[in-house]
């Protein structure tokens, strides 16, 4: 009976339901990675074989430099041409003697004489400036633009008068200053003018005129100069007769 109990026993405690633990709550899925992982950029390993990353990113095509194409130096057409006028505006002369004859003497030529900041201007033909008032020989100090006339040929009878006169009519270019003005000549051949040797050359002026002159071989200085029409006609000539460097004294340029 005692054995009976006991399996009855056993029995109910089979059949009796077993508590289950509590199930833990499900954790909440991670965040995906904002930044992307680490990839080694020089090798990573795709297929079983490395992968080199770097060789497959294409360098981007350097544009071609744009070629300079240097501008090519002008060459001097006339060496020697070039050589004479450079010595001549290198020596810058002061001291020079010449017959001049152009626009605004248009009746007459006048001797001038200069030196450094003196002249002196001898016109061919005494002026009368009034009664008993003649002169034939200028004065000039360029440096503060005055201008004296005196009368001294033999025959005046006022030689010891002095007449002011205006300065600018007898303010003309001389051979070095109007050399200055010649840009770019053209050599058109050589001429003999007043007994010298003279290389022709041809130019434009500063106003756009077409202009020839004639360049002394020996002091590079312009001894004529000519302004031209369209049909290369001479429409106005200055001429540099007697020309001589060097030759005027302090006396020739000094007033009475």
């Amino acid at each position: 009976m005692r054995y009976i109990l006991l399996i009855l026993a056993l029995l109910v405690a089979a059949c009796a339901p077993v508590a289950q633990p509590e199930a833990a709550p499900e954790a909440a899925p991670e965040p995906a990675p904002t930044t992307a992982p680490d990839v080694d950029v020089e090798e990573t390993v795709v297929g079983g074989e490395p992968l080199n990353i770097t060789e497959m990113i294409e360098e981007p095509e350097e544009e071609p430099e744009e070629e300079v194409v240097e501008e090519p130096v002008e060459e001097v057409r006339d060496p020697e041409l070039k050589a004479l006028i450079d010595r001549a505006l290198e020596k810058d002369y002061d001291n020079f003697r010449f017959v001049y004859s152009g626009p605004e003497f248009p009746q007459s030529s006048v001797d001038y004489y200069i030196k450094g900041s003196k002249g002196k201007a001898v016109v061919s033909t005494p002026i009368t400036f009034r009664v008993n008032e003649t002169y034939d020989t200028v004065y000039l100090d360029f440096n503060v633009g005055s201008a004296v006339g005196y009368c001294e040929d033999i025959e005046c009878t006022n030689k010891d008068m002095a007449i002011d006169v205006d300065f600018q009519d007898y303010l003309v270019l001389n051979p070095v200053e109007r050399l200055k003005r010649i840009k770019n000549p053209e050599r058109t051949g050589r001429e003999q003018f007043d007994r010298r040797a003279t290389i022709t050359v041809t130019y434009t002026s500063a106003a756009g005129e077409s202009m020839r002159a004639a360049i002394d071989e020996f002091y590079g200085l312009p001894l004529k100069v000519e302004k031209l029409d369209s049909e290369g006609n001479v429409v106005q000539k200055i001429e540099y007769r007697g020309f001589g460097l060097m030759r005027v004294k302090d006396s020739d340029v000094t007033p009475p």
